[in-house]
């Protein structure tokens, strides 16, 4: 029931907003009587809040995975960064992020709560331990990757991209602009050895 009720929070503020979010908008997604969010939660912001919680571990857990995966890539940069935001941010989870982002400026309570669930998140991108790869790309060889560092910045990046993505832009402006930040990270990294 909660997951339930978590998965329809997510889904509603997609669709209608942080401000214009009620129960009775989660009620009717989830599918419960009118009782059960209060039953679970105490408050809008409570729900929201594990709403927050569920969505920014799944993206933590995920951004690791993609990580892993893209490793045994021979351009591991360029797979990491395609695939999470085809799979994320260009995702209806990017338009829950930027939802949440947005909302968070004009709800202190909600500020506090992304606030705090973003920090957690980031101390465990940079608790990743650094890992010798081949960056990727032509001339480019083996170096340290700063692993956390790399993937805050890219998600900062596609956080800002899925934040315009309703505004219609061209199909495939944003994955240009992501090889873009590809070869700026290639640059970066190259510099570094």
């Amino acid at each position: 029931m909660r997951q339930r009720l978590i998965e329809a929070t997510l889904e509603a503020l997609v669709e209608v907003g942080y401000a214009e979010l009620t129960f009775s908008h989660v009620v009717e997604r989830a599918g419960v009587s009118r009782g059960a969010p209060l039953h679970h939660f105490a408050s809008k912001a409570a729900l929201v809040e594990a709403a927050a919680e569920a969505l920014i571990g799944e993206l933590s857990d995920c951004v690791e995975q993609t990580w892993q995966k893209a490793q045994s890539s021979p351009d591991p940069i360029r797979v990491f960064c395609l695939t999470l935001w085809r799979q994320v941010y260009n995702a209806p989870q990017g338009a829950m992020l930027a939802e949440l982002a947005h909302a968070s400026r004009h709800s202190a309570e909600l500020a506090v709560i992304i606030s705090r669930l973003w920090t957690q998140a980031y101390q465990t991108l940079t608790g990743i331990p650094r890992s010798d790869i081949q960056a990727g790309g032509s001339g480019v060889g083996e170096m340290r990757v700063p692993l956390g560092r790399m993937m805050m910045m890219s998600t900062w990046f596609m956080r800002g991209m899925a934040s315009d993505a309703h505004l219609g832009a061209p199909a495939g402006l944003f994955e240009a602009y992501l090889e873009s930040w590809i070869k700026a990270l290639r640059n970066t990294l190259k510099n570094q050895t």
